[in-house]
């Protein structure tokens, strides 16, 4: 069924060397120097696009997209799904735009998402979606557009509401092609009902689908940072185990618990193999440790960077990802290490052989069982002639796969495309911090900052997602939110939408000090962690409604994210919500 009103196929164009094309659909277009095959297939619930390059001799790709006609009125609202995990993702009104990122920040921040690739139209009125995009109009039929293939480049949707104009773009540009090379391929589906739409895109993907039950855990991420040392850990592990001894047969079957150390175990972020002095050579004990309490041994590492106080940063300035004047790029500046950092050069083959020793050890010999791998992104910033950015992060994945092997990969700060099919969990969200905003970050409108309202929406707007493509992880609640500050209303809410829209609840508090009142919201949550997720929507304005079944009856949670609300049904007020508080209906 090809796709109806509102949305029209206009034109598909090749911008090669100095000459650009326009492609007809449905057949191979020949020029001078290129072949393209244009196809153009109905399939169930809409239309399939491909385009397959064939150069005819070496030559520069400028740009490659296709362009439809869509006509939304001002109640329509369109999915923009951020760049990588921590990006700020909403269902956003089409006139009201995003927002460029304030000169002033760009030097700190602006490799963190897609401010520095060119060419993105951004403010009021222009919208843009990595991977997918999701678009309903005011009445009628729900749109999904979806990337098929990542692995060849990213791709992006971007929405230009004054022209009326939807644009499919494969990022793509300045591409050195000497070879055969499919490049777009996405799928536009039209339905009434969001979940089959979700489900014909999966299958089309043909992948299988991710074989992990919902799992709990504790992670040391928010309780103890720089003061984190083997005493404190072990501690830690002995309060969680004691916390979960009386409800261990409540647990839903099949749960797996784990236990991550987070960040602040290394000496320096890079140095992977030189673990502080307060962890020197106790990671096989820990994770022994760890095993025979019966939890999955976690640890975070970004394998991928390193600061200018590592040792391997100094020592091999040449493995690192080179600027304009053949310097190490710097990638951003971080206040909690203290500096600069940088990213090591996938392609460098002493690179490859350093990282494969790194896993080897983590995984081999200390014997850990997940890793959380961040800060992904940075790996894909200065692609090579001949690769895109979107090649090089699958091909850095693959890699990471290959050495994880059976062991559990938890890919964070990625484009979410590139973790399909090769990560089991992937971040879905910025980190779960106040609403309180740093005034700073919020005033230089930086997308990927810790921010609570931002996270949330990740977690619901990616939500399917879930067991679709991989296994959703949304960073770390708190019941004991002193590190956040978060409100109580708010630590609540985090908690139980986290519960029904993500696979992993981690938290890091000492649940073994919970008062009565946080045990009961804790077991709470994990007993609807493993509820089936029917739907979720907003209800009105910044109120959102999930909907799930939970012991054979039909629930509801609903959620206020903003100000004190009413929520109504059918005209008739139900009840008031303040700010932040969540209703549990069934």
């Amino acid at each position: 069924m090809s796709p109806i009103i509102p949305l029209h196929f206009r034109q598909a164009i090749l911008h090669v060397n100095n000459q650009q094309y326009q492609l007809k659909a449905g057949q191979s277009n020949s020029f001078d120097e290129i072949f393209a095959d244009f196809q153009q297939e109905d399939i169930e619930h809409g239309t399939r696009y491909s385009i397959f390059l064939h150069p005819k001799q070496d030559l520069v790709v400028r740009r490659l997209e296709l362009q439809f006609s869509l006509q939304l009125d001002a109640q329509a609202r369109i999915l923009a799904n951020g760049y990588q995990s921590w990006s700020a993702t909403d269902l956003v009104n089409p006139s009201d735009g995003i927002q460029r990122l304030r000169s002033i920040a760009k030097r700190y921040v602006g490799l963190t998402g897609d401010e520095y690739i060119a060419d993105i139209p951004r403010g009021k009125g222009y919208v843009h979606s990595w991977t997918y995009t999701f678009i309903e109009p005011s009445a009628g039929s729900k749109y999904l557009m979806a990337s098929l293939n990542e692995k060849t480049g990213f791709t992006i949707f971007l929405y230009d509401a004054a022209n009326a104009v939807l644009t499919v773009r494969k990022d793509m540009d300045d591409l050195v092609l000497s070879h055969s090379f499919p490049s777009l391929d996405f799928c536009i589906l039209q339905g009434e009902l969001t979940q089959i739409l979700y489900d014909q895109w999966a299958s089309l993907m043909d992948l299988s689908k991710p074989n992990l039950a919902p799992s709990i855990g504790w992670a040391s991420g928010l309780s103890q940072g720089s003061s984190l040392s083997k005493e404190s850990v072990l501690q830690s592990l002995n309060g969680f185990k004691s916390a979960l001894d009386p409800i261990q047969d409540t647990l839903p079957s099949g749960q797996k618990i784990h236990f991550q150390i987070d960040d602040g175990w290394q000496n320096q972020v890079g140095d992977w193999l030189s673990p502080k002095p307060s962890f020197s050579g106790t990671m096989p004990d820990l994770v022994g440790a760890i095993k025979r309490e019966g939890m999955i041994p976690g640890l975070w590492l970004s394998p991928w960077v390193a600061t200018q106080h590592a040792e391997v940063f100094k020592k091999h300035p040449h493995w690192f990802l080179k600027d304009k004047h053949n310097k190490p790029l710097k990638i951003g500046w971080s206040n909690q290490w203290k500096g600069w950092y940088y990213a090591l050069d996938f392609y460098d083959s002493e690179v490859r052989d350093h990282i494969t020793g790194v896993f080897h050890v983590l995984l081999d010999q200390w014997g850990f069982e997940l890793l959380k791998l961040d800060y992904l992104f940075a790996v894909c910033l200065r692609p090579p002639k001949g690769k895109t950015r979107g090649q090089v992060m699958h091909e850095a994945l693959e890699f990471m796969r290959r050495l994880c092997g059976h062991r559990l990969m938890l890919a964070n700060g990625v484009p979410l495309g590139s973790a399909i099919g090769l990560a089991d969990y992937c971040r879905v969200c910025a980190n779960l911090r106040s609403t309180k905003e740093q005034s700073l970050s919020a005033y230089v409108r930086h997308r990927e900052r810790s921010n609570l309202i931002f996270a949330l929406k990740s977690i619901l707007y990616r939500s399917p997602l879930l067991s679709r493509f991989f296994m959703n992880d949304g960073d770390i609640s708190t019941l004991q939110g002193k590190s956040t500050q978060l409100s109580e209303n708010e630590q609540y809410t985090t908690l139980l939408i986290k519960a029904l829209s993500t696979s992993i609840l981690y938290t890091s508090d000492q649940v073994d000090q919970y008062s009565p009142e946080q045990m009961a919201e804790w077991t709470e949550a994990i007993a609807l962690h493993d509820s089936s997720q029917y739907r979720f929507k907003e209800i009105q304005e910044e109120v959102y409604q999930i909907s799930f079944e939970a012991g054979g009856q039909q629930c509801a949670l609903v959620s206020n994210l903003t100000k004190k609300a009413t929520v109504t049904k059918a005209g008739q007020k139900v009840y008031d919500l303040e700010a932040f508080e969540s209703w549990l209906e069934g």
